[in-house]
């Protein structure tokens, strides 16, 4: 991810965090905010995985020459 990309993801957050802290509680604007944020969350964390390695270097060295 770029940092331009995650500072915007954080603006975001920041920003569905406070809407979520305002409402509410048990209101649909409460409800929506937090639902907001957790997708947020998501994005964050899925930018921040590392890619999975595809192939031959993905499958452990002793299953490789067992088959």
């Amino acid at each position: 991810m770029t940092d331009q990309a995650r500072v915007g993801l954080m603006s975001q957050h920041v920003a569905a965090r406070r809407r979520r802290d305002a409402a509410p509680l048990d209101s649909a604007e409460y409800r929506d905010a937090s639902e907001e944020v957790a997708r947020i969350e998501i994005a964050i964390a899925a930018a921040e995985e590392p890619t999975p390695v595809i192939g031959a270097a993905a499958i452990p060295a002793e299953e490789r020459s067992a088959r």
